[in-house]
């Protein structure tokens, strides 16, 4: 029983471990961004590289002339991805920023998103809030389309780098266009 405790406490340790590994690598990549495109293209990448069989979408609905901003995954685009991607329009980020919280594809139905049934019965998507100080400005959309659930440990550790992540968005808005 007492080896049974070791281990798992083991196994907890090395899991703690790899999250601050994971996000010490994240902090660490995205001090290069020095303007909201990059950023989130480095964001993407490095999502991307850890959780396998995962598309992900960056939506911000206070993009420049309060236009939302999104970033896709540069994999290729098969059809159904893209009409997927058509389905968050800018109304719907609006609601699912007004949450401003994860949300699955359960709650997306709740707040208005719809599309092709035929397609979405196949898909897994979770979104992940952006935001400070209690006011979400966008999240983060991971999808698969295959109905593999996104787990628990997935979920945290891409909202383990979100605090971090919304910082440097604020601070890239807040900095002056370089010419």
């Amino acid at each position: 029983m007492l080896c049974n405790d070791l281990i798992g406490a083991q196994r907890e340790f090395i899991k703690r471990l790899g999250r601050i590994s994971f996000r010490a690598d994240f902090y660490e990549s995205i001090i290069g961004g020095r303007d909201i495109d990059s950023l989130l293209q480095i964001t993407e990448e490095v999502i991307s590289e850890e959780i396998i069989d995962c598309e992900i979408a960056i939506y911000m609905h206070e993009g420049e002339n309060n236009q939302p901003h999104s970033v896709v995954s540069n994999h290729i685009q098969k059809p159904e991805h893209t009409n997927f991607l058509n389905c968050f329009t800018s109304e719907i980020v609006e609601h699912i920023c007004s949450t401003n919280k994860v949300c699955v594809m359960q709650d997306l139905y709740e707040v208005g998103f719809s599309g092709n049934p035929s397609e979405l019965k196949n898909i897994s998507a979770v979104t992940i809030p952006l935001g400070q100080f209690g006011k979400c400005f966008g999240f983060i959309l991971l999808y698969r389309m295959k109905k593999k659930e996104f787990t628990e440990n997935e979920i945290s550790l891409v909202g383990s780098v979100t605090p971090g992540l919304s910082e440097a968005i604020q601070s890239c808005r807040m900095s002056p266009k370089s010419a």
